[in-house]
């Protein structure tokens, strides 16, 4: 428990440390942060579930998308900011987010429901990331936090290809 206390302590400092450098560097729009919303999307909603992983010293990022309940994207990564790895897990569930949100604007797709299991992702976990966040999140979005591991088929997805991108 103690090792779990120092390794959260650590990846906070990490994630201090390394703000400048997972975002590009954009100034950002002023919207005001947003709380999470109803987590249920109806029918004719996009759903993303987004996931990041640790692994041999990288992290990685996945998310899936789906739509009335079928999966119609996903994608998936390794990180390649020598500094976010500090952040280990962490710096993978940011760049999951963004990227998520990055094929969100690319698709012309505005209103969604963005799925995590890592509080930091809807708690603004670094300056730089709520910065970007405010940016580039759609006024239409709506973040859910939801358990891990817990059975859930799109973020069971996500961190399924969270872990494959390891092997790509």
């Amino acid at each position: 428990v103690e090792d779990d206390r120092e390794h959260v302590e650590e990846s906070k400092k990490a994630a201090e440390d390394t703000d400048e450098r997972i975002l590009p560097p954009k100034e950002p729009q002023v919207k005001e942060k947003r709380p999470a919303k109803k987590s249920n999307p109806s029918d004719g909603d996009y759903a993303i579930y987004t996931d990041g992983s640790y692994r041999f010293g990288k992290y990685s990022w996945a998310f899936a998308v789906y739509k009335d309940g079928k999966k119609v994207h996903s994608d998936f990564g390794v990180g390649q900011d020598v500094d976010a790895q500090k952040m280990r897990n962490v710096a993978g569930e940011i760049a999951a987010a963004m990227a998520a949100i990055r094929w969100a604007e690319a698709s012309g797709i505005e209103e969604y429901h963005l799925f995590y299991d890592y509080s930091g992702v809807g708690n603004w976990v670094t300056k730089r990331y709520a910065s970007w966040m405010r940016e580039h999140l759609s006024e239409q979005a709506t973040l859910c936090k939801v358990e891990g591991h817990t059975g859930i088929k799109g973020n069971e997805e996500a961190d399924k290809l969270a872990k494959y991108a390891f092997q790509n």
